[in-house]
C-alpha cells in the first residue's frame, strides 16, 4: 500500500498535525500507556502484526521508517525526514493523549507507525481521530494498513460512547484516499487549507 496520511505538522498552538481542534480530555482512560510503559508493553497483537506504543528508546527505529517514507513526506512541507521531525511527532502526540504506536511484523520488525487519539478529539468524547499512518516501502501492498487500521478499530469501539471516528488526508495524496474509502471512510468537508500550505480533506467513519 502507498503511503496511507500525512503526519501533520501543526507549528501553531492549538493545531494537531495541521488540523485545528481544541483537545479536552473526558477520562482518564487511555488506551496506550506512554507515560510508564516499558519497551515491551503490548498494545494490540493481531495474528500477523503487533502494535505497541513507543518510547524514546524508538527514536532511531522510527527514524528509518520516516526515511523509508520520503515518497509520501515530499508531498508536504518538510520532504526530508530528521531525527528531530520524530521527536517533535512523538512529543506532539504525548501533548495531545495520542497513542503513537510501531506496527511490528511477525518476526519483530517495525514495519511502521501509527498515531491516534482513541477519544475525545476536538472535545468530543464519543469521537477517535487516526492523526497519522506510514508504511515502510518493503511493507506495502501486504495489507499492513488495513490490518492496523483494523486492529485499533476494533479496540477503540470497545469503548462504547465512541460513536466516530475522524481522519485527514491531503488532497494530493489519490492513494491515501482510495485507502480510507476502501477502509470505510468518507470525506466529509473540505479541501481545506492547512496553515503548513497543506491541503486536506477531512474524513468520517460512523460507528452508529
Amino acid at each position: 500500500m502507498a503511503i496511507l496520511h500525512p503526519p501533520f505538522k501543526g507549528g501553531i498552538k492549538g493545531e494537531f498535525r495541521g488540523i485545528s481542534f481544541k483537545l479536552r480530555m473526558f477520562s482518564t482512560r487511555r488506551l496506550c500507556l506512554w507515560y510508564h510503559s516499558p519497551m515491551t508493553d503490548i498494545l494490540i497483537k493481531g495474528r500477523s502484526l503487533t502494535l505497541r506504543t513507543v518510547t524514546p528508546n524508538d527514536t532511531e527505529a522510527i527514524l528509518g521508517v520516516y526515511r523509508a517514507c520520503e515518497d509520501f513526506l515530499v508531498l508536504g512541507p518538510e520532504p526530508k525526514a530528521s531525527l528531530e521531525m520524530v521527536q517533535k511527532d512523538l512529543e506532539t502526540s504525548r501533548q495531545e493523549g495520542g497513542c503513537f504506536c510501531g506496527i511490528f511484523d511477525a518476526v519483530g520488525q517495525l514495519v511502521g507507525v501509527v498515531d491516534f487519539i482513541p477519544f475525545g478529539f476536538e472535545g468530543k468524547p464519543d469521537t477517535a481521530f487516526f492523526s497519522l499512518i506510514m508504511i515502510a516501502v518493503p511493507s506495502r501492498n501486504q495489507g499492513t494498513g488495513n490490518k492496523t487500521i483494523s486492529l485499533i478499530e476494533k479496540e477503540i469501539i470497545k469503548d462504547k460512547q465512541i460513536t466516530e471516528i475522524r481522519s485527514a488526508v491531503q488532497v494530493n495524496n489519490p492513494a491515501a484516499i482510495r485507502f480510507w474509502q476502501k477502509n470505510g471512510y468518507r470525506i466529509v468537508s473540505g479541501p481545506e487549507l492547512q496553515p503548513d500550505t497543506t491541503i486536506v480533506y477531512r474524513l468520517r467513519k460512523k460507528l452508529v
